[in-house]
């Protein structure tokens, strides 16, 4: 494999805030999770021309305004060629804040003057072309020397993420709800049976605790709750609470199992039982089937607030696990000082 002298990566604006504190770090995003990739990677490229292309495919919908390209040495760092892709890389390295530039494009003759990187295809043209009627020059910093703010989450931000979660919350619920096992599906009267399986299930799960559960369960929720992961890292919410990501991955896997006993608990209340059948009622069935098929922005006010209340219960957990964190580390402290 040739060997490469730079990584470029391309990534939002508002992670530089994370990316400064913590460097750039490994971990399984959107697109790693799609290939069931199931190790933690940074992917970077080391040409700065393929940048435009990797802007196209990780952020077609975002203006080059709103992210950043940053370069760091590979000297010392280990890394590896990806084949299941245009010829990008990953390393499962960290890279540190010091080995990390900000790349910018000033004008060559007001250096002051930054443009906006949307012009970078152009300035690479030029530069390929040896034209030096370009008025444009790349430059980079240290990202160390930039102050650089926390992001700030206003109420009109809150909103929009709590809205984003909730339609997810109803995602999993639809989702759920289409892969129960129904015994023969409907009986003639279009109720529905469940099957004798999916009650054992539940009296199995209901009496144990998230950490009683087998490996492979677990394994499953925890995919299932990476979508309320990702929404939750890229909106720096995790830059305001003192826990990892892993610690963040175990919360969201902890709620969602004590949901889905909450939901089968409720759904069991709704049957009535017949030959030792469970059956849930048509009326009951049609409208659960209705919203399942309903798009979150299109429920009633009612409906979405139920949603809602599962995404208030992740920030509950939160909080919990927060205080209780704190409270470890303060009796550490105070065991410390005596």
């Amino acid at each position: 494999m040739e060997e490469y002298k730079n990584g470029y990566h391309i990534t939002k604006k508002n992670n530089l805030f994370n990316i400064q504190k913590n460097g750039l770090q490994p971990r399984i995003g959107r697109r790693s999770n799609s290939v069931d990739e199931c190790n933690k990677i940074l992917s970077f490229t080391p040409q700065l021309s393929t940048i435009p292309i990797w802007k196209e495919r990780l952020y077609e919908n975002l203006a080059y305004d709103e992210l950043v390209i940053l370069k760091f040495d590979l000297d010392n760092v280990e890394y590896y060629s990806r084949y299941d892709s245009a010829g990008d890389f990953f390393t499962e390295c960290i890279i540190p804040p010091y080995n990390i530039k900000l790349i910018k494009i000033r004008q060559k003759d007001s250096p002051q003057i930054e443009v906006s990187i949307d012009n970078l295809k152009n300035v690479l043209r030029d530069i390929s072309n040896n034209r030096t009627e370009s008025n444009y020059e790349i430059c980079e910093e240290n990202i160390l020397k930039f102050n650089i703010e926390k992001p700030q989450i206003d109420e009109e931000k809150r909103k929009e993420i709590i809205e984003k979660l909730a339609e997810y919350e109803h995602k999993k619920w639809s989702d759920n709800y289409s892969l129960i096992d129904w015994h023969d599906k409907k009986d003639d009267y279009g109720n529905l049976i469940i099957s004798d399986a999916e009650i054992e299930n539940y009296k199995k799960y209901s009496s144990l605790t998230y950490d009683e559960i087998e490996d492979f369960y677990k394994a499953d929720i925890r995919k299932k709750v990476m979508e309320s992961f990702y929404i939750i890292e890229e909106n720096n919410i995790i830059d305001y609470i003192d826990l990892s990501s892993e610690e963040l991955i175990d919360i969201l896997a902890r709620t969602e199992y004590e949901r889905n006993n909450r939901w089968f608990q409720y759904m069991m209340s709704c049957c009535r039982i017949e030959d030792e059948k469970y059956i849930i009622p048509n009326k009951k069935a049609e409208i659960w089937e209705k919203q399942m098929l309903t798009p979150y922005n299109e429920l009633s006010d009612s409906e979405k607030d139920a949603d809602k209340r599962e995404v208030y219960n992740i920030f509950k957990e939160l909080d919990k696990s927060i205080k209780s964190k704190q409270e470890i580390n303060e009796g550490t402290r105070d065991e410390e000082l005596k």
